[in-house]
């Protein structure tokens, strides 16, 4: 098989497994935190087990006032990556809106997760929103 003949079988088969992961983990955004309140839409799939997550780079000190409404219930956590481990701070399940404050021990990336747990005929959208004290 020739090089480009290769490279191109190669790079079709890596685009295919990458979009197959994009329908069951939806949007992975990430974003520096400011101050002020931070509203978004966050979309999600039709199946059960779509994720989606919002990254947001946090200082430590920070106190964040988060919530969420969604008019179906989902999996929620908050969670951060070190060296050796995942870390949740806060990890719920089956819920359909929920408000906290999460108190930002270490400067370094949070990433606000949800989980479907049901199957809908469209996707749909919930409204997450921050702000930083």
């Amino acid at each position: 098989m020739s090089g480009s003949v290769w490279f191109s079988a190669a790079f079709s088969a890596f685009m295919l497994a990458v979009s197959a992961q994009a329908l069951a983990h939806g949007g992975h955004e990430h974003e520096e935190a400011r101050e002020g309140m931070k509203e978004f839409s966050i979309r999600m799939g039709i199946d059960p087990g779509y994720t989606t997550e919002k990254c947001i780079n946090l200082e430590e000190g920070a106190r964040v006032n988060y919530r969420f409404d969604s008019q179906y219930p989902v999996d929620f956590n908050i969670h951060v990556h070190t060296a050796t481990e995942t870390l949740y701070p806060v990890k719920l399940e089956s819920k359909a809106n929920f408000s906290s404050t999460l108190d930002v021990e270490k400067s370094q990336e949070y990433c606000f997760t949800w989980k479907s747990g049901t199957r809908t005929e469209q996707e749909w959208f919930f409204e997450f929103a921050y702000t930083l004290d």
